[in-house]
């Protein structure tokens, strides 16, 4: 089995001395954690622009123009037809960003486990996490108040609604709307259909790929002795 980015970390900086490696590699790993955050930001939101410039166009008659910020676009079949499509690859490319988000994170965390033990504890990793938009809420999160434990949980359940149900209801209605409004003698609407279907299943493959062959962080010190009082977890998985 293929070790975990944990486990290949911690057996590249194997002794207390490797501490100012780990930290200096953790600014590389931080700096691809951060363009990933914006790159995430980015289509998640475009994602779900497009929707919005479907429902809008697609009650419309043909010729009409729809503007939503800078983004325009003409009414023609063809453009109605395409967009489901568009919405679906985004989702899948928000959904491989987001394993790549949980990976880069995972690697930080455990760098800084090993370079400065005492922020790990006091949970300093997660207070310079990279922003993301709040329909998009991922990674573990440090509650101060049990207020802030509150906001994380209804956090995580309008992402959950973003991110699994919208994309499925959305192609589902879009794709209903498409057949009633062209019928279903349309190739182009069975060529987008046929796009979408394969990218949906493409996309549910790695999700639970990526469920099921992940292995949980553990940041847990031993209790053993160091010349610098750093410690080794038992596991080093991600």
């Amino acid at each position: 089995m293929a070790k975990s980015v944990g486990q290949r970390i911690f057996d590249s900086f194997t002794n207390p001395e490797s501490a100012a490696e780990a930290k200096e590699y953790a600014k590389s790993v931080y700096s691809a954690w951060k363009d990933t955050s914006a790159s995430l930001s980015r289509i998640s939101i475009s994602a779900l622009l497009l929707i919005i410039v479907f429902e809008l166009i697609v009650y419309e008659p043909t010729g009409t123009v729809i503007s939503v910020g800078t983004l325009t676009l003409g009414n023609a079949p063809v453009i109605q037809v395409a967009l489901p499509a568009a919405v679906a690859f985004l989702f899948y490319d928000s959904c491989r960003l987001t394993f790549r988000w949980l990976e880069l994170q995972r690697a930080y965390r455990v760098l800084i486990r090993i370079s400065a033990p005492a922020q790990s504890d006091n949970a300093l990793d997660l207070l310079v996490a990279p922003n993301l938009p709040s329909l998009w809420t991922i990674g573990p999160f440090y509650a101060r108040r049990r207020v802030d434990a509150r906001m994380i949980v209804i956090a995580w359940g309008i992402s959950f609604v973003v991110t699994f149900v919208t994309p499925i209801a959305f192609e589902c209605q879009a794709y209903y709307r498409l057949t009633e409004k062209f019928g279903y003698g349309n190739i182009f609407l069975w060529v987008s259909a046929g796009v979408t279907i394969i990218i949906g299943s493409y996309t549910g493959i790695y999700m639970l790929l990526n469920y099921y062959t992940g292995e949980p962080v553990s940041l847990q010190r031993r209790n053993s002795p160091s010349s610098s009082g750093l410690g080794w977890p038992d596991s080093a998985g991600d």
